[in-house]
């Protein structure tokens, strides 16, 4: 058998925030970089895993966790 479900998991999220590039007579905004996106999943044995899930992220899910970074800077300005 098998099921397919979504989750919501807290992420522990690092990135950086690339300095505006100039294309010709316009500046592109500074863009995010991920750096990590780290879950920390408990073993059988009750220890805590941190795991790194940035590489398995498609391009559009790191879109998403990029555009949600910039909404919470500009809420923080």
């Amino acid at each position: 058998m098998k099921h397919q479900t979504q989750l919501n998991l807290d992420a522990d999220i690092t990135f950086e925030i690339l300095e505006p590039i100039q294309v010709e007579d316009y500046v592109l905004p500074p863009m995010i970089e991920l750096n990590s996106v780290h879950l920390s999943l408990e073993k059988p044995d009750g220890k805590k895993a941190r795991v790194n899930i940035l590489k398995v992220l498609d391009e559009s899910q790191r879109m998403l966790i990029e555009d949600e970074i910039i909404e919470a800077l500009i809420d923080k300005a």
